[in-house]
């Protein structure tokens, strides 16, 4: 009798763990959620929604070490938009901000899984090219101009062109990062003194002449 008395306490107790259980399941996925979400605010720029510049450098010394370890390289392409200040002077910071975003959207849509995209500063973003020479990044870097070029004034105000010079280096095992970004950066100076709208690299001091051979300047 006793037995049977305790069969439905023990009914109930059971159901009352399996409920306890099933919030804890839904506690923590719930919990996983926002951790991510954190995460993903932490590296992300809030405008563009591609990665900030700090997680950019972090994910840019992570590719250092393993290009140190050998038999393995990559390439930056840094990108500056054209005239960006004549935007916002002529037609508003918020044409501006959607400069950006159209820019940072074209971008995305045409680098490599594997590859890495993120606003470096103001109006200029920088791409991370896995596995890549400096001629195939100059290739790619052609690629990418011609698609802001060909696309952007589809999504801007008033139908507005944006263009974008891009400067090309590749990464030189041993060296610090901010000696390829500098080159980089050379290569970018280069370009808007060319006419904007427009690519060049730098390569490596010691870089064989045979593979940039047909490569510009």
């Amino acid at each position: 009798y006793k037995r049977q008395g305790l069969l439905p306490w023990f009914a109930v107790l059971g159901g009352h763990i399996s409920t306890l259980r099933r919030r804890l399941v839904e506690g923590n996925r719930r919990l996983e959620q926002a951790l991510e979400q954190i995460r993903q605010i932490a590296i992300r720029d809030d405008l563009t929604q591609v990665f900030n510049r700090r997680h950019l450098m972090d994910l840019l010394m992570h590719q250092k070490a393993i290009a140190d370890r050998g038999q393995y390289r990559f390439s930056v392409c840094m990108l500056d938009l054209d005239y960006f200040k004549r935007i916002n002077d002529n037609h508003g910071h918020l044409a501006g901000d959607q400069a950006l975003r159209v820019v940072a959207e074209i971008l995305h849509e045409q680098v490599r899984v594997g590859d890495i995209l993120g606003r470096y500063g103001g109006e200029e973003f920088l791409v991370l090219l896995s596995e890549t020479t400096l001629m195939g990044a100059v290739e790619t870097a052609e690629r990418l101009r011609q698609q802001i070029e060909r696309d952007s004034a589809e999504h801007m105000p008033h139908k507005l062109p944006v263009t974008a010079s891009i400067g090309v280096s590749e990464y030189a095992p041993g060296e610090s990062i901010e000696t390829t970004l500098g080159r980089a950066d050379r290569a970018l100076y280069r370009a808007k003194g060319a006419g904007r709208n427009c690519v060049r690299m730098e390569p490596p001091p010691s870089d064989d002449p045979a593979r940039r051979a047909a490569v510009p300047h």
